[in-house]
């Protein structure tokens, strides 16, 4: 990392400029509207000071935006809004000392973002460093701990309960006031201690609420919207430090589970039905000059969401048919189906991870032979209806190596999808699996049926060769949604 002035470039560095310059371009321009002057010259009718004085700081204020978002902030253009921030709210506060505990956080919202204004300076000086990210979200915590605390528990304003009265009817506002308080002072402690994915949930709770809250206060009372202490516009550099706050929460996996006795049976496919299949931005992975397909059953134990092992869905099977695709250098599958037999992870499944799941009944049985052998049996489906499968293996188990068939199939660490016009990867971690040799199989699905005529022509032929996969446990991290590479056409 380059130190110095001219460095634009780390992560999050335009945002967080943006984000500073927002407060000072908006409290520039909101000069226009009519209300906002009357505002500032009573403000400096009681300070004895005079209007031009509102015009020339209004302009500096634009200026000193544009400055802020345009180049990487060096001790001159830190200290000055500084000392601007902290002048401006003694002030204010020797005036009027009440404005310390405003129910908009005219003042306490101050502390978020001086945080803001240091962390760009250090970000743009040393990347992200623990001291940055630590500041980052202390000034992101305070804003909820202020205005839990002053305005709601210890002085409500008679205003802010008349406006919250107006949303709550029957309940009476001063109570839900409190309530409200508390749960606000609640979640910036949890915004300082969480870890991982509660972390972000939190995180991304507080993102929506400083979007909506002044939503309701705008609709109501207008005026505070173009306030020259700027109540309101303060929100946009918050949002911006809550929403790098939320992408430096260190990835964590969403979903935990063991993955046990993977059955594979491979087909090689016509690359013109697969490649209809294709999100954009990866392209077929081909082996031995084919594109190929999987029909996969596996057992799913031990099953965590969030930590949280949800009753009656810890153990149960999956049957899915992927793709073998590969975005560079990186290889993953591409689900045309996944089956499960619970509705209720189909559709966690679905609406998180954003899969083609569906919900079918299953039946999985294990024998272990007196030799360590396995023979095993699945069917899903019921009655005359049902698809199923059987598999014997060896008693011994390897490790493959990395040129082997086994290894290409079974060693898949990413899951591609479509998200609108963008890709979206899943990632999966697991050490290396070992494999059994198959001894023999038996395949009784009938394709057309699971996943339509297209496919139940190109399976039809039947599997070219076949994987038993012991597994292990495996973590599933949040999607990701990038903007893909132009798509090449497949050959």
């Amino acid at each position: 990392m380059m130190h110095g002035s001219s460095d634009l470039h780390p992560p999050g560095a335009a945002l967080l400029r943006v984000g500073n310059a927002s407060i000072w371009l908006a409290t520039g321009l909101l000069v226009l509207a009519p209300s906002y002057r009357a505002i500032g010259e009573a403000q400096l009718d009681a300070l004895g000071l005079p209007h031009l004085l509102m015009w020339v700081t209004c302009a500096g204020e634009v200026v000193l935006a544009l400055v802020i978002a345009t180049r990487a902030p060096g001790w001159l253009f830190t200290l000055l809004p500084t000392t601007m921030i902290a002048a401006f709210t003694l002030i204010l506060a020797l005036h009027d000392p009440l404005l310390l505990a405003h129910p908009l956080g005219v003042l306490s919202k101050n502390l978020p973002v001086l945080a803001l204004i240091w962390v760009s300076f250090e970000v743009h000086r040393s990347g992200w460093t623990p001291r940055a990210t630590r500041w980052l979200r202390v000034g992101m915590a305070i804003v909820w701990i202020t205005e839990g605390l002053f305005p709601k528990l210890l002085f409500q304003q008679a205003w802010e309960v008349e406006l919250v009265g107006s949303y709550v009817r029957p309940i009476d506002p001063a109570t839900f006031l409190r309530v409200v308080g508390a749960l606000q002072i609640v979640s910036g402690v949890l915004a300082l201690t969480l870890r991982g994915n509660w972390l972000r949930a939190l995180l991304a709770g507080q993102f929506v609420a400083l979007l909506v809250l002044p939503t309701l206060v705008g609709l109501r009372e207008p005026h505070w919207l173009t306030h020259p202490f700027g109540p309101l516009t303060k929100n946009l550099p918050i949002l911006a430090g809550t929403a790098l706050a939320l992408a430096r929460v260190p990835s964590s996996p969403f979903f935990r589970a063991e993955w046990r006795r993977v059955c594979m049976f491979h087909f090689r496919v016509p690359r013109a039905l697969a490649a209809r299949h294709l999100p954009s931005g990866v392209e077929l992975d081909e082996r031995d000059g084919s594109a190929w397909a999987s029909f996969v059953s596996l057992e799913f134990e031990r099953t965590r969401v969030l930590g949280i092992a949800v009753p009656w869905h810890t153990r149960f099977g999956d049957v899915n048919l992927r793709l073998y695709v590969r975005r560079g250098a990186d290889r993953g599958v591409v689900f045309i189906r996944e089956i499960v037999p619970l509705a209720l992870a189909a559709f966690v499944a679905r609406a998180i991870f954003r899969e083609p799941f569906v919900a079918m009944p299953m039946s999985f049985t294990t024998d272990t032979r007196a030799d360590g052998s396995l023979h095993i049996a699945r069917s899903i489906g019921r009655g005359a209806r049902a698809h199923r499968l059987t598999l014997e293996t060896s008693a011994a188990a390897a490790v493959p190596s990395d040129d082997s068939e086994a290894h290409f199939f079974k060693e898949r660490y990413l899951a591609f999808g479509a998200s609108g016009a963008h890709l979206r990867i899943i990632r999966v971690e697991h050490p290396r699996w070992a494999v059994r040799e198959v001894v023999a199989a038996t395949l009784d699905v009938d394709f057309r049926a699971l996943y339509g005529e297209d496919w139940g022509a190109a399976l039809l032929s039947g599997p070219a060769s076949r994987t038993f996969v012991e597994g292990s446990e495996v973590e599933l991290y949040w999607p990701v949604v990038v903007s893909p590479a132009k798509r090449h056409d497949q050959p």
